[in-house]
């Protein structure tokens, strides 16, 4: 992962933590840690770095402008099941196994501080607000939910208030640290945003009842019941002027944190119909000779049968075998690769004319008696670094990334890939969105248009990626691997 600052770049190779140059990628640090590196965290100084090897229920940190210091936190039989930075990089957080409780170490004099009984273990309901000032923390004691905010200059208690919520799913601060968002389990809608203080600001119920909802409407909807329109994620946006909200039942609403109003109702639809301005681009492979015996069609044409015979080729034997299903399966894996490095198989991208139907996922949004599952609905969000674009990702879609206009409040692209969408997040300084499939390529959307790119490493699959703060480049990540790819 990138250091705050842009500079360096940290990764682990099993035991060990490796700091390279950001733009030469020469190795500037390395240091053996006491087991295999699980989590790296870089400080806000960008200097010191954390390693956590919670299998181990250790965490160690070192400083990449001193060799010899370092240091260790153990926990000895609680355990570590998370760890994190403070804010002013002098204190490491560390929630023990079991949810016991959060300690905070000091670096200084070693010296710690216990807060009992948070709610979750892995990284949830333990959010710093932007000024490094307060800590949220959400606490689950007597079956009941309740968030502490905490002075993280002397870990005093500066307020502590019960949410009006079923099960608290997270806490989020918003990027001017004046208030905290707070959303319920996916099972039951609410989303509410609380003062530091504990006063409600807002308290935001999907309207229900009848009406027809459009991409863009708030109008209510009589398909959509309270219970089935639960919070799967929250992201605020850059500058803490609006909130998304993705919801159980394929929608993304947009707060202002004027009024704490919907001013946009998303719709993530199985086709896309309008606006007539959205472009959908769907990510194919061509056969070479097809794609020169249609060199004077129409470019917007479907490609959807441009490589039947290769798939067809796929379905030969007998579809109850598994055995036989699986030997296909690799024998079209290998011939693909082949064709792709001859290239008699072409990648790339097809403007659809609309309408434009989307590849389904029933898997995503249904359990094993079919009825709608919790793990439906729109599960991602991304805003660009000015928040003029919002990224989304539908589970019942889940080949898509939308990308929606927020000026204009309308759809503004869908990028339709070949296989499910791993990852996706936007240049910190312009608007461009880096896509992930766990493919041998990556994906960049502008309001240009989108490209990508083959990966130019045998058997390298990007499956993560983090850009770098300052916008010029981004890491991809594949299982005990990485690269980095320049913008240009």
């Amino acid at each position: 992962m990138f250091s705050p600052d842009g500079a360096k770049v940290a990764t682990a190779v099993d035991h060990r933590l490796v700091l390279r140059d950001a733009e030469t990628l020469a190795v500037i640090f390395m240091q053996d840690c006491a087991a295999k590196i699980d989590k790296i965290e870089w400080s806000r100084d960008s200097d010191h770095v954390l390693c956590a090897m919670y299998r181990k229920g250790k965490v160690q940190c070192f400083r990449a402008s001193d060799d010899e210091w370092r240091c260790a936190v153990d926990e000895g039989p609680a355990g570590i099941a998370f760890a994190k930075w403070s804010p002013c990089g002098t204190r490491v957080l560390c929630v023990t196994e079991f949810r016991l409780r959060v300690t905070v170490w000091s670096l200084i004099d070693a010296t710690c501080v216990y807060i009992r009984a948070p709610k979750f273990a892995d990284g949830r309901g333990l959010d710093f607000s932007p000024d490094g000032k307060f800590l949220a923390f959400v606490r689950r004691e007597r079956a009941a939910d309740s968030i502490l905010v905490v002075d993280a200059r002397d870990w005093t208690v500066a307020s502590a208030f019960a949410v009006a919520t079923e099960d608290l799913a997270d806490a989020r601060w918003s990027p001017d640290s004046t208030s905290i968002a707070v959303h319920d389990a996916p099972h039951a809608y609410a989303l509410i945003l609380y003062a530091p203080d504990g006063r409600v600001l807002r308290d935001f119920k999907p309207d229900v009842g009848g009406g027809t909802a459009s991409t863009t409407s708030t109008e209510p909807r009589a398909d959509v019941a309270a219970d089935a329109a639960g919070v799967r994620c929250q992201r605020w946006s850059s500058g803490g002027s609006f909130l998304a909200a993705g919801g159980r039942d394929r929608r993304c609403r947009v707060l202002n944190h004027v009024s704490w109003r919907a001013f946009a109702d998303l719709a993530h639809a199985d086709r896309v119909v309008a606006p007539a301005t959205a472009a959908v681009y769907e990510e194919t492979e061509e056969r070479a000779v097809a794609r020169a015996s249609r060199a004077d069609e129409n470019e917007n044409a479907d490609p959807a049968d441009d490589s039947g015979e290769w798939w067809d080729d796929a379905l030969d034997g007998d579809d109850g075998e598994d055995a036989a299903r699986v030997k296909h399966a690799a024998r079209d894996a290998v011939r693909r690769e082949k064709d792709l490095e001859s290239g008699a198989l072409v990648p790339r991208y097809v403007v659809r004319a609309l309408p434009a139907s989307l590849p389904i996922d029933d898997d995503a949004s249904r359990d094993d008696a079919g009825e709608s599952s919790s793990a439906s609905g729109v599960f991602r969000a991304a805003w660009s670094h000015d928040d003029r674009f919002l990224a989304t990702c539908d589970a019942r879609t889940s080949r898509a990334v939308w990308i929606w206009d927020m000026v204009n409040i309308e759809l503004c692209a869908v990028l339709v890939q070949m296989r499910r969408v791993a990852a996706f997040e936007w240049d910190p300084r312009a608007n461009r969105l880096a896509v992930v499939t766990g493919s041998e390529r990556a994906y960049v959307w502008s309001p240009e248009g989108a490209s990508f790119v083959q990966i130019p490493l045998p058997g390298f699959t990007a499956k993560t990626l983090s850009w770098n703060p300052v916008g010029d480049s981004f890491l991809l990540g594949d299982t005990g691997t990485f690269c980095c790819a320049f913008m240009g």
